[in-house]
């Protein structure tokens, strides 16, 4: 299967609920036989270190065995949107995973004001009516701060982002390092904007970390963030200074020495404290640490319960009850890597977290939407080995596990030679899309937790990178077409093998769940064409009611010159000519019908010497969001909101975002 070099990978995603944590991973095969007897004997619940001599003790045998010279190296392989809560109210929301339980984002509307994070600053803009639209206030950070995402609740606004600050270093525990260091803190700070002109800062949390991601439900927050120790290496005195560190405005904002004290850190399957020469359960080094805070919005004078765990994961997913964290470990036998990915599951508390259990699947998850939970059971989709590995095909599974997470039951083998593109569980039916060379999409029926079954397969050219249901029997797919290469070139790279092309969007009925269907389709330009929708869920508006679909798409042509030549062999990428908002009528009378285009950039399109999405040379104004208000579409990017009638498009308003 082909790289594409315009396609980029998020492990959030997107954060997904947690950002992707997929190092280099060296494992010394002496300690394979301690592996197994863990992978054995997995521990039923987060056991605490006892003493911060133990801490050190594990943090610096992680160091040693990471730096073996007869270590071995592997690499990772590589709803509907919410609307505004009283019958009143008509605006979009985030279109999130699970219906009340909120996604951070760059862009929040809480349908009069839209909310706009633009690197240190967040804009407060006036949205409706149309006519008044204005900016009203920017908080505004200090340079060296970034905020990632924005949560708006009532009259607050939650950010989440990051910041370099540089600290002095003691020299008696510090003696072959420099004076100062850059650590990175994660920060969380709360505006009450009752005053819209005139926000208050009312709470200020600094977490020595990375943002990973977010969720909120009702009116608390719970964030995921990992900490790689600058010193893990280290002979210390003091072991707490492997701690994150941790501020809060509530205690006069002054920088404790640690977030918690060592006895009350926690570590996941694997980590031995009385027996500093283990690993984990995959060889995989605890050299860091994975914290889940849990913050109230509504009262900044209570605590904000921290859980620091030794450990990592690569992906998250949060029902309105649990969140679950998935860590997958690659373990090396014979120059090939086994999968295993264990799941850890916290039921969400007002007032914090509750670990509930551990169970373990084979395979890698691709992203948030493959798990899920329904009726006590979670769903989990995952794919073994590798499409261009001739040792370690790949191939396709879905465990279902009960509240214990104990197995219950189990599709396994899936799509032989391929992997999955996409997943998305609906109530007791699942939807999943592999891809080799042409997109076998799934349907599956989950009714009985302890014996799913695959009911219907349809195959045709082309995939989808993100399902997303429009109700009980249809199902929308948004991705890439293609065409499969010519048989001199499969012989030549030993490969059986596709061509992206542009972006393919098909509406998939399942009325007939065993013989599911493609009702629709539309095609959007030729080899090169992205849309940020394809790896972000939250690019993608959709609204049956309003028949409403926009995207966001950065259009690739092929020129008359290119047409001409043979496009067979190596397909050539198209030249950019469009970059902005694909407007479409979508009902399941008349398919795609498409109503316009929306561009921030002059003539449409972006500068010749842009190279995709991603490189913007200087220019901000790709758009990257969309929103309604009532019966105004309102178009974002780092440069501009544009307000254009839903009805026609014509374009009402323009707002300069400096």
């Amino acid at each position: 299967m082909e790289t594409n070099p315009n396609k980029i990978y998020f492990g959030i995603g997107s954060l997904v609920f947690l950002i992707t944590i997929v190092c280099g991973i060296f494992i010394s095969s002496q300690y394979m036989s301690i592996a197994k007897t863990l992978r054995d004997n997995s521990p039923t619940s987060l056991k605490k270190i006892t003493s911060c001599q133990k801490l050190a003790d594990i943090f610096e045998q992680q160091g040693r065995s990471y730096m073996r010279n007869d270590a071995v190296s592997l690499s990772a392989p590589g709803s509907a949107t919410q609307k505004g809560g009283g019958a009143e109210e008509d605006y979009s929301q985030t279109n999130v995973q699970v219906q009340g339980v909120d996604e951070a984002d760059m862009v929040k509307t809480d349908g009069e004001y839209i909310y706009k994070v633009k690197n240190n600053k967040i804009y407060i803009i006036k949205a409706y009516p149309a006519e008044e639209a204005k900016t009203v206030k920017t908080i505004e950070l200090d340079k060296e701060s970034k905020v990632d995402e924005i949560f708006i609740d009532s009259n607050k606004i939650v950010a989440m982002g990051e910041k370099y600050i540089e600290e002095n270093l003691d020299k008696s525990i510090f003696k072959n390092y420099p004076e100062k260091v850059n650590r990175n803190y994660s920060f969380i700070k709360i505006w009450n904007i009752e005053n819209k002109e005139n926000p208050t800062l009312t709470r200020n949390v600094k977490f020595e970390s990375s943002y990973a991601t977010s969720r909120k439900i009702n009116n608390s927050v719970y964030i995921v963030m990992n900490t790689y120790p600058t010193y893990w290496m280290a002979k210390l005195e003091n072991p707490d200074v492997i701690i994150p560190k941790y501020s809060d405005s509530k205690s006069g904002d002054k920088p404790k020495k640690s977030a918690c004290e060592c006895d009350s850190i926690e570590y996941l399957n694997g980590v031995d404290e009385q027996d500093k020469n283990r690993i984990n359960d995959y060889g995989y080094n605890n050299n860091h640490f994975i914290s889940i805070l849990t913050v109230p919005i509504n009262n900044d004078n209570q605590e904000i319960d921290k859980r620091v765990i030794i450990g990592s994961s690569n992906n998250v997913y949060a029902s309105l009850n649990n969140l679950y964290l998935a860590n997958t470990n690659y373990e090396g036998i014979k120059n090939t890597w086994q999968e295993k990915t264990d799941i850890y599951k916290f039921a969400l508390k007002e007032n914090g977290t509750e670990y509930l259990g551990t169970g373990s699947v084979t395979g890698h998850v691709l992203n948030q939407f493959s798990m899920d939970e329904y009726n006590n059971y979670f769903r989990i989709a995952t794919t073994k080995g590798s499409v261009a590995s001739r040792n370690n095909k790949s191939s396709n599974d879905v465990y279902i596990l009960d509240d214990k997470l104990k197995t219950a039951g189990m599709l396994e083998n899936l799509a032989p030679g391929e992997k999955i593109y996409s997943a998305r569980f609906v109530g007791d039916r699942g939807y999943l899309v592999t891809f080799k060379k042409v997109d076998p999409f799934f349907t599956l029926d989950l009714k009985n937790p302890n014996s799913p079954k695959v009911l219907g397969k349809l195959k045709i050219p082309g995939f989808s990178d993100y399902l997303h249901p429009i109700d009980e029997n249809h199902i929308l797919g948004l991705g890439k077409n293609t065409i499969e290469a010519e048989q001199l070139l499969k012989d030549q790279r030993s490969i059986d093998f596709a061509w992206y092309q542009g972006i393919k969007m098909a509406v998939f009925d399942v009325t007939d769940f065993n013989n599911p269907k493609e009702e629709f389709k539309v095609d959007i330009g030729d080899r090169g064409t992205d849309s940020y929708a394809l790896n972000d869920h939250k690019a993608f508006l959709y609204d049956k009611n309003k028949s409403l679909l926009v995207i966001p798409v950065l259009l690739a042509e092929l020129t008359a010159e290119q047409k001409k030549k043979d496009q067979s062999q190596a397909p050539q990428y198209g030249e950019y000519t469009f970059q902005g908002a694909y407007v479409y009528d979508l009902s399941l009378e008349n398919g795609f019908k498409l109503k316009g285009r929306i561009s921030h950039y002059p003539e449409n399109k972006p500068s010749k010497d842009q190279y995709g999405y991603y490189n913007y040379y200087g220019d901000n104004l790709s758009v990257e969001r969309s929103l309604y208000i009532k019966d105004k579409l309102y178009t974002v990017s780092e440069g501009k909101i544009l307000i254009n009638n839903l009805s026609d498009l014509t374009k009402i308003k323009e707002i300069t975002l400096n």
